[in-house]
Order: C-alpha cells, then sequence, then structure tokens
C-alpha cells in the first residue's frame, strides 16, 4: 500500500497492522540524503509512522542541508512544500497539532506545487484539518471542512469531518445532520 493512502487510513484512526514497518525499511535506504520532495514526504510519513524518529530526523537534516545549497528545480518544491509537510508529519505524530496548523496553513493552497496527482497531495489539507479539529480549533475547522465538502459534496469523509467540526462548536443539530448526510452517501 502507498504512503499516502496508509496516512489517509491513519487519520481515520484504522488499524493497518504493520504495514508501516516495510514501508519504512524500504525508504530507509535513502534516509540519508534527498530524493525530490514528494518522495520525502511520503518518506517522512512511513518514518514517524512507524516509530523511525532517528531516522527521520537524519532525513529532515539531510533535506534542509539540501535546500540550504541546491539549487535546481526540485529545490523550490522542496522549501515550499517538503519541509513543512515532513515537520508538521513529525508534529503530529507527537500530538503537537498547533506546530502542525502552523507549518500547514500557509501552505495549503500551494501544494499543487508538490507534484503527484489530487489523492497523493491531498493529505497534506487533511492532516491540517484533522490537527485543526484535533487542536480544538473548531471555526477554522469548519472553514476547512466546508471547503472539502464543496469540492466534493458527495465524500462521505468530508461530511463527518463538517460534523466534527460543527459538534466542536455546538451546532449539535448540524452536526447530527451532517452525520446523516454522510451515512446516506455511498462509500
Amino acid at each position: 500500500m502507498l504512503p499516502h493512502c496508509l496516512w489517509r487510513l491513519k487519520l481515520l484512526s484504522a488499524d493497518v497492522g504493520d504495514r508501516w514497518h516495510g514501508l519504512a525499511e524500504k525508504w530507509d535506504r535513502s534516509a540519508k540524503g534527498t530524493l525530490y520532495a514528494f518522495n520525502d514526504v511520503h518518506a517522512m510519513m512511513t518514518f514517524v509512522c512507524d516509530g523511525h524518529d532517528e531516522t527521520a530526523r537524519s532525513m529532515l537534516n539531510a533535506t534542509e542541508r539540501y535546500a540550504d545549497h541546491a539549487s535546481d528545480a526540485n529545490v523550490g518544491m522542496t522549501r515550499e512544500i517538503g519541509i513543512p509537510f515532513c515537520r508538521a508529519a513529525q508534529a503530529f505524530a507527537t500530538g503537537d497539532y498547533d506546530q502542525v496548523v502552523g507549518l500547514l496553513l500557509p501552505i495549503l493552497h500551494r501544494t499543487d506545487r508538490h507534484g503527484g496527482s489530487h489523492a497523493q497531495r491531498d493529505p497534506i489539507a487533511w492532516t491540517l484539518l484533522e490537527a485543526v479539529l484535533r487542536a480544538k480549533r473548531y471555526k477554522l475547522a469548519l472553514a476547512l471542512a466546508n471547503e472539502r465538502t464543496a469540492l466534493e459534496p458527495t465524500n462521505p469523509t468530508h461530511w463527518k469531518l463538517t460534523a466534527r467540526a460543527l459538534g466542536g462548536l455546538g451546532e449539535h443539530g448540524d452536526a447530527r445532520r451532517a452525520y446523516a448526510k454522510a451515512e446516506f452517501l455511498p462509500i
């Protein structure tokens, strides 16, 4: 399974067994140096989810050194998207949700520069929203959830995120309606 798919399952608190371990072992060989911003983000997901904290730090250090000295086409993407998300993934893994918000909110609408498909970039926005919810910043969570729901109104997960934000704001009737909408939609 691909890291971005497993990360989504992590955000849903799903049990993925030992799948992270196999991926982390494969990425471990390349952790001493940067690969490509898109790949670095996926490697970081695997390291933080499998508890390879030292490897994660080593890769981030190598990526930061690269970003300080490189002048190739990848360096801009690394500075703008790769490094902030790698740091955010580490913060998310330790429960520092306010730090995640601080790192990801400024890059939310620039992730298309990161490369890959929408499905491969989406964990950045979803991680931000989940961190906002866990940080109990419900007004911001509702704005982000409404944005996701407006883009994909038939996605039940987005309606559940909206419901969680509404519930946090004390809008329990609206939260129940959003949950009901999520249950009504096909998966």
